[in-house]
């Protein structure tokens, strides 16, 4: 599996991966990179063979298998824990009358 590793260019940490496409030739691979070096803002990018069955391939699968949410399955959660504090602190108020 080929990716594309970019890198922080001082320090040369890595800061994101992405798998490349499998329509794309070794060269094309190669001349998207040169393309993305010479553009880059303080970031570059270098292409990695990852062999299948070792351990950075089976980390690389792992990621890809995590669940993902979307935007509206967020903003849906968040909604419903608004909600849900609203209605506690309904109870509180409600409480704090009675004890009135």
């Amino acid at each position: 599996m080929l990716i594309a590793v970019f890198m922080n260019e001082k320090t040369n940490e890595i800061n994101n991966f992405q798998k490349l496409p499998a329509d794309w030739t070794e060269q094309e691979a190669v001349e998207k990179v040169n393309s993305y070096n010479q553009n880059a803002n303080g970031f570059i990018a270098d292409l990695r063979n990852i062999e299948k069955n070792s351990l950075c391939y089976y980390l690389i699968s792992a990621l890809k298998k995590k669940t993902r949410y979307t935007k509206e399955t967020i903003e849906n959660a968040l909604s419903a824990i608004r909600e849900a504090e609203d209605a506690i602190n309904s109870l509180e108020v409600a409480k704090e009358r009675e004890g009135k």
